[in-house]
């Protein structure tokens, strides 16, 4: 016996495709705004459960997740400022018009479209069909705060590390074609990089030198819309000559160094107040704090 579609947990499968149900988007356009910790984290569960289906959650989503840094307790109330509330419709809108997602078909090779902006990476899987490249699911996330520190071609590196890793369960060792608007094999074509620790870099060449993995340059973040990037991200740059210069050696002034024999120590302490993490930093000499200061809230100890 077979049927023409079936829906098994939220979602509707049927021949060659699959997407969210009418119950799941009926209930999500219905729920109210959240006024509490724990009302928030179950609708931002619910849009991270159907997360496949939305282009770059992460960057939409971002204004409400801001709201849980620091784990304030369930209970505690929430007010949404006007740019969260429209966050929140966003995100509604999103999974309530969410197109139909390609089944997976591990015996073709799919094709990976990544793009990194202001920290963010945002991914599209997809694999042919009808002649055209039909996404199978979005991915996107957050870099973390050492990779924030690179400049924008490391950051793209990152950023594809990030999105291949999410989409392993999918690809398992088919061929898997990498598209980003950076010169990938060019950069790890190099020797170790010096703002690069030696950990990072090895996971970077196990995974993108990996034999079912090839990388090309592409102007597109996502061939179903044929979203281009921006002009300053298409602008023409040579990804190897602009790392070497961030890379190169600071040049060492004539002027001799002041209070040679001046030793400091630093130290950083963090603590969870009425629901909130607090956390601060001081700079000491053997007797004295010569500075010290407290930093954002839901700033850890790291």
């Amino acid at each position: 016996m077979s049927l023409p579609a079936v829906v098994y947990l939220g979602r509707r499968i049927s021949e060659g495709k699959r997407e969210i149900t009418i119950d799941c988007t009926t209930a999500i356009r219905k729920t109210p705004e959240p006024s509490s910790v724990k009302h928030l984290c179950s609708f931002l569960g619910l849009c991270n459960y159907n997360r496949a289906w939305v282009e770059s959650k992460a960057e939409i989503a971002e204004p409400l997740t801001d709201l849980l840094k620091g784990s304030p307790e369930s209970k505690a109330a929430i007010r949404l400022t006007e740019q969260q509330r429209q966050t929140f419709e966003d995100l509604k809108k999103a999974l309530c018009e969410a197109p139909a997602l390609g089944i997976p078909n591990i015996d073709r090779p799919f094709v990976l479209y990544v793009n990194e902006r202001e920290g963010l990476m945002t991914a599209v899987l997809t694999q042919e069909h009808g002649g055209l490249q039909r996404p199978v699911g979005y991915y996107s996330s957050k870099l973390d705060t050492t990779a924030l520190g690179f400049g924008p071609c490391l950051r793209a590196v990152q950023a594809i590390f990030l999105a291949i890793q999410a989409v392993a369960s999918l690809v398992l060792d088919q061929q898997l074609t990498v598209r980003c608007p950076h010169t990938v094999n060019t950069l790890m074509s190099m020797k170790k990089i010096a703002n690069v620790s030696d950990s990072l870099w090895g996971n970077w060449k196990a995974v993108l030198e990996s034999p079912n993995m090839s990388i090309q340059k592409a102007t597109i973040s996502n061939p179903s819309t044929l979203i281009a990037l921006t002009s300053a991200e298409e602008e023409d740059h040579k990804c190897k000559y602009l790392v070497a210069l961030m890379d190169e050696e600071q040049p060492t002034k004539e002027d001799p160094l002041q209070s040679l024999d001046l030793m400091l120590y630093t130290d950083g302490s963090s603590m969870v107040i009425n629901g909130v993490r607090c956390a601060g930093w001081a700079v000491t000499n053997d007797f004295e704090v010569v500075k010290s200061a407290s930093m954002a809230p839901g700033t850890s100890a790291q």
